[in-house]
């Protein structure tokens, strides 16, 4: 017969057991929701990234079940339980999705979801509890460890990326800028804005019911070329920054990587170490840049100073640590509450006021790259600027043709605000010049893409096309100085004409200027070329 003492011995070796099992289990399902994120955004991820987030979320997924265990009672007969938990934390999106398609509204859908999140971890903790706990920890191990290290190994090769073959075909395009010498004195401000996802003015009329001839008038009173029929060169903010920063046609990049990688280091290294902003800061310039929630453009390391708007816990964390919260019910709260929605509503408008008074920062030439995320989604301004609940189609109840109204509305306020900046600025009296671009990256997304994001894009039709690679693209400089603005059809040449005004020196222009659209938004490098459907002119 066991004594006593001994049979208290055994039972903290096997709850100590449960609690090493419990543990792992809970760390394992940190890492499957770590690798899920990597994942579901290929090529988008910097290793980087990833550290701090998962340093966080593995020590709490760690140091909760210790918690509970060392808690004893109650407490400790739950913990074997939350690995469970944590999962249906992070699967909360799967819950939230059964709410819409139940045909509740946003509301309705995330309570719903909350309550059924919460049911589920109940029911798994009171049913957990009732088992050996032994038994149920080293089978919830077995399960997480498996799935955690299948999902490692896939992810692992997502932010492996394509290899060396991309990564030198990028730098080769960034070192084959024109760099031309720049003459000897005072040196023109630039402001260029890319105003995401800004339309052309067909676009806009056929589309979003909105007549954009004021506001192009207004442009051309004011000595601006508003370049007429604009498009291009890519269908996405990634690739089409790359391509126009660095002045570059990314086919050799495309060949080099093959159709079916999902691989954006390159693309993202085009964009941080750009060709236009290295000669910029090499004849002097002082380079401010203005960044979004998007990561490739939210900093930039060679940047002498950095404006995102606000500064907030939620504003301090990398775009990963915000697609790791998404999968759960706190970033969705946050949003509902107003508090990440106001935040981004007041970025957007503390960004276009520091914009207002721009040219004022500084002494010396003075470069500004503001990467502006409006009218892109979401929609967070009426046309009087007032801030409103974020407006995204299609969730959240909202029908195509309210879609429609928002858009059209936040671009009429960017409208106004875009010549109060350009005004404001212009009526500094400064010896230096003054150039002013207004260059979208991309088109609006059209209705199926919005619905599917995931669409092979690939197909298409004729107008799908001119909506999605339509542009707004114009600039001013000083005529009585460089002649009359100009531009070619594609930013693929905006940077080659402003550098060829600035320098004095003869920059040679792209001729063949391709549109090119992807397959997919995973699918970056599988190409096909539509610049014959986006010249022939409805």
């Amino acid at each position: 017969m066991t004594a006593p003492a001994e049979q208290g011995s055994a039972r903290r070796l096997r709850l100590d057991k449960a609690a090493r099992l419990t543990i792992g289990a809970s760390v394992a399902v940190a890492v499957m929701a770590i690798a899920g994120v990597i994942i579901d955004n290929p090529g988008e991820i910097a290793p980087g990234e990833i550290l701090r987030p998962a340093l966080v979320l593995i020590l709490f997924a760690a140091l909760a079940p210790f918690a509970m265990f060392a808690a004893s009672g109650s407490s400790a007969r739950w913990a074997v339980a939350f690995p469970i938990m944590l999962f249906a934390l992070f699967k909360f999106v799967g819950f939230y999705g059964v709410g819409e398609y139940l045909g509740l509204n946003e509301d309705e859908a995330l309570f719903a979801g909350v309550a059924g999140m919460l049911t589920v971890c109940a029911v798994s903790a009171f049913v957990v509890s009732r088992r050996k706990a032994e038994e149920v920890a080293g089978l919830l191990f077995f399960l997480s460890a498996t799935m955690a290290a299948g999902l490692s190994v896939l992810a692992a090769i997502n932010l492996s990326g394509g290899g060396s073959d991309g990564e030198k075909a990028a730098s080769d395009l960034i070192a084959a800028a024109p760099r031309p010498d720049f003459a000897a004195g005072d040196k023109p401000d630039i402001i260029y804005i890319v105003p995401d996802r800004y339309g052309n003015a067909e676009t806009l009329a056929r589309v979003f019911g909105r007549d954009n001839s004021g506001f192009v008038g207004a442009l051309e009173q004011r000595g601006f070329h508003v370049e007429d029929g604009a498009r291009s060169n890519y269908a996405k903010t990634v690739a089409s920054l790359a391509s126009s920063m660095n002045m570059a046609d990314l086919r050799p990049l495309a060949a080099a990587e093959t159709p079916a990688s999902a691989d954006r280091a390159p693309l993202r290294r085009m964009i941080a170490d750009n060709a236009a902003q290295e000669i910029l800061r090499g004849a002097g310039y002082r380079y401010m840049h203005l960044g979004t929630w998007w990561q490739e453009t939210r900093h930039n390391p060679h940047a002498d100073y950095e404006y995102y708007g606000v500064d907030t816990l939620w504003s301090s964390l990398s775009e990963f640590e915000h697609a790791l919260l998404r999968t759960t019910p706190l970033a969705w709260f946050a949003t509902r509450g107003g508090f990440v929605g106001r935040n981004e509503c007041e970025r957007l408008k503390n960004q276009l006021d520091y914009l207002q008074n721009a040219r004022a920062q500084s002494d010396g030439p003075l470069f500004i790259f503001a990467h502006l995320t409006l009218p892109h989604d979401p929609i967070t301004m009426n046309s009087d600027g007032a801030c409103v609940k974020h407006v995204y189609y299609p969730g959240y109840g909202t029908r195509w043709d309210e879609y429609r109204a928002a858009y059209a509305g936040y671009v009429e306020h960017l409208n106004k605000r875009l010549l109060e900046i350009f005004d404001a600025n212009a009526a500094l009296n400064k010896q230096r010049g003054y150039i002013f671009v207004i260059q979208a990256d991309e088109g609006p997304y059209p209705k199926r893409l919005h619905e599917n994001p995931d669409i092979d894009m690939h197909n298409f039709t004729d107008d799908e096309i001119r909506e999605k690679f339509g542009i707004i693209n114009a600039i001013y400089w000083d005529s009585t100085k460089y002649g009359p603005p100009y531009l070619t059809r594609t930013p693929e040449n905006n940077w080659r004409i402003i550098l060829s005004k600035i320098s004095g020196a003869d920059v040679p222009l792209i001729k063949d200027e391709r549109s090119l659209l992807m397959r997919s938004d995973k699918l970056v490098y599988d190409l096909k070329d539509v610049t014959a459907t986006l010249e022939t002119r409805h």
